[in-house]
């Protein structure tokens, strides 16, 4: 459970979003741990931040979203951008 200072700005960016129809994703609730298949015991450093595990996780789910509900273009194949595949 968020604090609730911090919960209250996760609150108001939200009805941000709402008012102006952009998704807004909050993956502080438990029902998006669920949904990404995050697991306390092994994808957590400790109780706020995700480890390599949790993050590779979130990123995918994330990437899905992006690309099916946006259809952003996959560019790792795409010579011009080599470059990100150094980062991975």
């Amino acid at each position: 459970m968020l604090p609730s200072r911090q919960q209250e700005r996760f609150n108001c960016l939200h009805k941000l979003a709402k008012e102006n129809n952009i998704k807004f994703i909050n993956y502080n609730l438990l029902y998006e741990y669920e949904e990404v298949g995050l697991d306390f015991s092994s994808d957590f450093v400790d109780s706020d931040h995700l480890n390599i595990n949790g993050s590779r996780k979130i990123s995918k789910h994330l990437a899905s979203i992006l690309s099916t509900e946006y259809r952003l273009e996959d560019k790792r194949q795409n010579p011009d951008y080599a470059k990100w595949n150094l980062m991975v």
